[in-house]
């Protein structure tokens, strides 16, 4: 399941600034987890193991997906239904 966007398309759409916002959750969910399980992958690639992977937020499904768990293709499926579910069902917050 995808969430129908590209996400690198979103992030470095033309017109957008630094100071744009990028507020979508239904976006920003899958970014940050495709940023932080690619900078785990690199760190791997370095050769750098874990004894033990954990995470805070959305860095918990990063974790389950480094352990194992789960798919990386299957946990982004998660992560944008659960995202679509906060959008349709949650109340509009904001930091």
């Amino acid at each position: 399941m995808g969430c129908g966007l590209s996400i690198a398309g979103e992030i470095y759409a033309s017109g957008r600034r630094l100071s744009s916002a990028f507020t979508d959750i239904t976006c920003t969910h899958p970014a940050i987890f495709m940023v932080e399980y690619s900078l785990t992958q690199l760190l791997l690639e370095m050769g750098l193991r874990p004894a033990a992977v954990l995470g805070s937020s959305l860095g918990e499904y990063v974790a389950l997906t480094v352990a194992g768990c789960c798919s990386p293709e299957a946990m982004l499926g998660l992560i944008v239904a659960q995202a679509r579910l906060l959008k349709a069902k949650g109340r509009a917050g904001g930091m």
